[in-house]
């Protein structure tokens, strides 16, 4: 096998393009040539801040012969992408991307004319990260209360920046009809089986961070988020149809190649009744470029990337691939 890499950065919006970390995200396209299908490709991109190795570092284990974690799973679409475009053919021939939810990165912001729009545009389940500012962001959830939500649902996200003790504390000062439109809350603190199964006794919790295919409990919560950049999904999908779970696959924040893949992935388990709503359409999330551009969207819904594979093979051709 042989291997390339071409670096980028995506400028999350809003931002400078000379700001620093977080507002510019780094990571790697990988080219791969494959002995028997040829030429595919991959997305990179890594969050140091959560525990993933820095970009760099997991390119020179891989020039080494080492493939971390992480890297296995972008080799593994890079071989799939080389196999189809082998065969001529598209991810998604065949194939419906599920809905996805609306991402809401910076509550305060979100007003309610925002929320009209998505309820407008069709979208089930808003998706708001949250636990920067607890104080604030529970006075705008009072503000919310009046708000008409139609059904829409809401999905809050944590990322495990909670005690138990503040977690609590939040959720006794949450406005009571608030409360009633959660779905699920994403990882509110560390995991911990006995402290997550007396939170999950009340408000249903999803997991995120630290998942294997072996979970240690049904009883700490009943959604789990699987993302295609990490998580290999077939070895999930039989144990947490065995528990009675629900799952959400979303990508990883990264590059349009990855994101695409991760709708692959979505699509392959489009009529499974343990898949909710997904988390998609993170392109929104960056400053335009061509890769972006290319992606086409109708409120939840995203279409297909067209050409071979996971599509973008004009841009792709003209990266400035680098030998390892």
């Amino acid at each position: 096998m042989k291997y390339w890499f071409s670096a980028y950065e995506l400028t999350i919006k809003g931002s400078s393009t000379k700001s620093a970390a977080p507002n510019v995200r780094h990571g790697a396209l990988i080219k791969i040539e494959h002995s028997q299908y040829g030429v595919g490709y991959g997305d990179l991109h890594p969050w140091v801040q959560y525990g993933d190795m820095p970009c760099f570092k997991q390119i020179q284990l891989l020039k080494q012969g080492y493939k971390t974690a992480q890297m296995k799973r972008t080799l593994s679409l890079a071989e799939s992408d080389a196999f189809y475009r082998s065969e001529k053919k598209n991810f998604f021939e065949g194939l419906e991307i599920p809905e996805s939810h609306y991402l809401v990165t910076d509550l305060l912001g979100f007003q309610e004319e925002n929320l009209k729009q998505a309820i407008e545009e069709g979208y089930c389940a808003l998706k708001i990260k949250v636990g920067k500012n607890v104080f604030k962001e529970l006075e705008h959830f009072r503000k919310m209360e009046a708000w008409d939500f139609k059904g829409i649902r809401i999905r809050l996200d944590f990322n495990a920046s909670q005690t138990p003790g503040t977690f609590s504390e939040i959720v006794d000062q949450f406005p009571v009809e608030i409360i009633k439109k959660i779905e699920f809350i994403e990882d509110p603190v560390p995991f911990d089986e006995m402290v997550w199964s007396e939170f999950n006794l009340t408000l249903p919790l999803a997991r995120d961070k630290d998942l294997g295919p072996e979970f240690e409990s049904e009883l700490g919560y009943k959604y789990i988020i699987l993302k295609p950049a990490r998580n290999n999904i077939a070895e999930f999908l039989q144990p947490l149809h065995k528990k009675n779970l629900k799952y959400i696959i979303t990508s990883y924040m990264d590059h349009p190649v990855g994101q695409m893949a991760a709708a692959w992935e979505s699509a392959k388990v489009k009529d499974d009744p343990s898949r909710y709503a997904c988390g998609l359409l993170t392109h929104r999330l960056y400053a335009n470029n061509e890769y972006c551009e290319s992606i086409k969207c109708n409120g939840p819904k995203l279409f297909p990337t067209s050409g071979y594979g996971v599509g973008f093979g004009d841009l792709l051709e003209k990266e400035d691939w680098k030998p390892l």
